[in-house]
């Protein structure tokens, strides 16, 4: 004779609840995280600026954003980022780790949140530049003309939404509005306010070693042009 209905609507009913908690505790501990890793208040982002001069242009929204980067290496949350958590990323080759190790000021072989922001930027900005490397002009243009935009006048250039769209298709590892500024006053070499096709253009040619300077720089065994950052 089969159970009694109640019997089986019962245990169906437990069965469901008892899957259901432990997803309902998971979401709870994932907000939880994400609630924790990014609660800092005004005082502890001015410390951020006091600790790292480097930081001080940063607006907070844009430090939180930086931070929030930080914390995902940081997986032990002791506020340093060492070479072990650079590899445990499946996107960081040997080669990767070793530039960003170039940024460890202190020598102290760990990587602080100010460390931090100028290495993922300058070397973001390295691999975008390398990344112009065997382009002819007309590949250049092309590009700049992916994300300019046009004036009444007709004439094209990129503006800071323009920027942080190149940065976007370029996978930077953080874009922050201090960022597109950053990047926008480098290239923009003639001082006019202006990034135009010619600007852009300088701004993709490798570097030109005066005599007697040991030229590029020696990365994993292979020799690697730098690239001219027009300041």
């Amino acid at each position: 004779m089969g159970r009694p209905l109640r019997g089986i609507l019962g245990c169906t009913l437990n069965r469901v609840v008892s899957a259901q908690v432990p997803a309902a505790a998971a979401r709870r501990l994932y907000w939880a995280k994400t609630e924790r890793d990014l609660a800092y208040d005004t005082e502890q982002i001015a410390s951020w600026r006091a600790t790292f001069p480097s930081l001080k242009e940063f607006t907070d929204e844009d430090l939180l954003e930086w931070r929030r980067v930080f914390d995902s290496f940081d997986l032990d949350s002791d506020g340093w980022i060492s070479r072990a958590d650079l590899q445990k990323r499946p996107e960081f080759s040997l080669d990767k780790v070793q530039k960003i190790e170039r940024y460890d000021k202190d020598k102290n072989n760990l990587i602080d949140f100010g460390e931090f922001v100028e290495a993922l930027y300058e070397l973001d900005k390295e691999i975008l530049k390398e990344g112009f490397e065997g382009f002819s002009g007309v590949d250049v243009q092309l590009e700049f003309e992916k994300f300019a935009t046009t004036d009444a006048s007709g004439q094209k250039s990129l503006s800071l939404g323009g920027i942080g769209k190149w940065l976007r298709a370029s996978k930077f590892t953080c874009i922050t509005k201090r960022d597109c500024i950053k990047l926008f006053n480098e290239i923009d070499g003639n001082r006019d306010g202006v990034v135009d096709l010619k600007d852009f253009q300088e701004d993709a040619q490798p570097l030109r070693y005066p005599a007697g300077d040991a030229g590029p720089v020696l990365h994993a065994g292979r020799m690697r042009a730098r690239w001219l950052d027009v300041a």
